[in-house]
């Protein structure tokens, strides 16, 4: 069952779904490029790299955004909150992944 914004873009959910999974995988393999440039892969130092990612570019792109578009400002710590763990997670399995 499609919502009507998915509708309105004329994309149906398996689509968006595919889109999601190339976006996040490539934040992935962009973040494990930085990585190789910091140093040795651990757990810590891919979640540090994570959050460091998420703080100078994810969250004040959006910020910058969301400014400009009127969206309150919660919409930006939520939407954020959610860029955050995103790349927590992901530094975390390759520094898992790293390691070994």
């Amino acid at each position: 069952m499609e919502t009507a914004k998915q509708q309105a873009a004329g994309q149906s959910l398996p689509v968006l779904l595919i889109v999601v999974f190339v976006a996040n995988l490539i934040m992935a393999v962009m973040l494990y490029g930085i990585m190789t440039h910091v140093g040795p892969f651990t757990v810590r130092s891919g979640m540090i790299s994570g959050a460091l990612i998420w703080f100078g570019f994810v969250i004040t792109a959006m910020a910058t955004n969301y400014a400009f578009q009127g969206r309150k400002p919660m919409l930006t710590v939520i939407d954020g909150g959610y860029w955050l763990v995103v790349l927590l997670v992901i530094g975390a399995i390759l520094g898992w992944f790293g390691g070994k």
